[in-house]
């Protein structure tokens, strides 16, 4: 659950899809989206024409890399001298560069080059905007040049490449045809939820990379937040997915989980990373071809994401949808409260700033006050423990609850920047945090058994372009949302979504935010506007 201060007129709720602008001085109109085809887009390319010179051999290299997936690259390793078409692995990355006129490559022979009858250099330069490795992993890389060199050498009469890098470039809109972003489920340290590791998959038979990435585990940022149900020394899959009628049949070899909730995570990991596949509804799990027993499989929380909390001349208010009601808490907040928020598991758990402390309150239970703020308020995780500012000797974090006073949480690199706020995936395993004018970053929270936060680790930076950062927050588990400042006096405040491990879109706002808040989805966030 997510939260804004505002008046509550102020509060304009939008659904993001299909929007180029946002009002903000309107009232919340439904209007409908149309949703794009979901089948697979599959490109095709054709072979190296004959006599093709060093330049339209190298772009129709480049095409037929984009089309790649669809074939196993069959098509693109004829660009390649025999020995480079048996030894090239494209599958190790890929280099992504926006699909607008200015951002497409360009090609031409290297100086010098030119009239050479038997070898030639031809450089491939474009902005990249992120590289994804072999286990669909991507890094962003905004707004970084990229000289590309392919060398040609004639080869029965025709200019082939020889020896190329392990990397394949295309263009954003052919990678996110070929490729899609889905989930690795981990269940967390705890055991009690599942954690979401976003990769970047190709779209043909997705369902059996989806099990090869469980088999090689989660990404090490992660690794001190999950843990793998198909562990080393454990059954592991034996083949590919068999999908029949809808339901995806997966048979491991080795020997059985140790007890029945071992073999309850492991059905559950699968079951739940499997049915993102579109002709996936129902997983079958198998160990050497006999059924698995689990017992009663695990669930998970159940989260409530889509209650908002506000301050009004009512006090502390839900907000859902065009409902607005008091929260019956024992004591009203005073006129100085600011950004409250609330429990992602329980409306009925809430805090909020009040000047340099943070007031926490369960309903039906005194309201306990906390020492430490942070600018952009606190943030409530689904154990009940609430993020703050910490104390100058102890760090600039600290969580509380309800009889447990303020303890720090260490920080493993240290960004430059004050600690502005922080906020957590429901899930609880990361957090994202904001330090200085414009600095975003994602972090995994790290705790110990009992569930109680210890460390963020693993700092991996948000893209925001350098420009002023206004507010941040989660929609649902897997998406961040942000505003920037105006780049510049003419330019206008964005609203961006970053799906976890994806790649960003932005949307102009057309009058000031001050705040923002999002709920169960990037479908609908609240804005406070000046």
């Amino acid at each position: 659950m997510r939260a804004v201060r505002a008046v509550l007129a102020a509060f304009c709720a939008a659904a993001l899809a299909g929007c180029s602008s946002f009002p903000m001085s309107s009232a919340p109109e439904p209007f409908d989206v149309s949703n794009r085809d979901n089948g697979i887009v599959q490109f095709a390319a054709d072979g190296p024409s004959d006599g093709a010179d060093p330049v339209s051999l190298v772009k129709d290299f480049l095409r037929a890399c984009a089309a790649g997936t669809n074939d196993d690259y069959a098509t693109a390793r004829l660009f390649l001298t025999d020995a480079s078409a048996s030894n090239w692995k494209p599958e190790e990355e890929v280099l992504v560069h926006e699909s607008d006129t200015e951002n497409t490559p360009t090609i031409a022979p290297r100086d010098g080059d030119d009239d050479s009858d038997s070898a030639v250099t031809v450089t491939v330069s474009f902005t990249a905007i992120a590289s994804v490795d072999s286990v669909g992993i991507l890094t962003h890389s905004p707004h970084t040049t990229i000289d590309h060199e392919y060398a040609l050498v004639r080869e029965k009469g025709q200019w082939r490449i020889e020896s190329p890098a392990d990397v394949v470039v295309m263009s954003r809109s052919a990678f996110t045809a070929s490729y899609q972003l889905a989930n690795l489920y981990f269940p967390a340290a705890t055991q009690d939820a599942l954690v979401a590791d976003p990769r970047w998959l190709p779209s043909r038979r997705l369902a059996g990379h989806l099990l090869d990435g469980l088999a090689k585990g989660p990404r090490p940022s992660l690794s001190a937040a999950v843990v793998n149900a198909i562990a080393a020394g454990g059954p592991m899959p034996s083949r590919g997915v068999e999908t029949t009628e809808r339901t995806a049949k997966v048979d491991l070899s080795g020997p059985e989980p140790a007890s029945e909730q071992a073999a309850g995570l492991l059905v559950w990991e699968i079951r739940e990373t499997l049915t993102q596949v579109p002709d996936v509804s129902s997983v079958e799990v198998t160990i050497s071809g006999q059924p698995l027993s689990t017992g009663t499989p695990p669930t998970g929380p159940s989260y409530s994401l889509d209650t908002l909390v506000g301050l009004s001349e009512m006090g502390m208010v839900y907000v859902s949808g065009a409902t607005v009601s008091a929260v019956p808490i024992s004591e009203a907040p005073s006129l100085t409260a600011s950004r409250p928020t609330a429990s992602p598991v329980s409306a009925s758990l809430v805090a909020w700033n009040d000047g340099d402390t943070t007031r926490i309150a369960r309903v039906g239970a005194d309201v306990v006050t906390a020492a430490g703020s942070l600018e952009l308020g606190p943030s409530i995780d689904r154990f009940g423990w609430v993020w703050t500012g910490g104390s100058d000797e102890n760090g600039p974090l600290a969580v509380a609850n309800e009889a447990l006073a303020p303890s720090a949480v260490a920080i493993e690199s240290d960004p430059d920047g004050e600690v502005r706020g922080v906020r957590l995936s429901a899930d609880g395993a990361r957090a994202l945090v904001v330090r200085g004018q414009s600095s975003l970053w994602t972090a995994t929270v790290e705790r110990d058994a009992a569930g109680a936060p210890v460390r963020l680790s693993h700092f991996d930076e948000v893209p925001t372009g350098g420009v002023g950062l206004v507010d941040a927050s989660w929609a649902g588990a897997g998406t961040i949302m942000y505003v920037t400042d105006a780049d510049g006096p003419e330019g206008e405040q964005q609203l961006v979504t970053l799906p976890l491990g994806g790649l960003p879109t932005s949307t102009p706002l057309s009058a000031r935010a001050t705040a923002m808040s999002a709920g169960g989805s990037p479908a609908a966030v609240a804005l406070a506007a000046q």
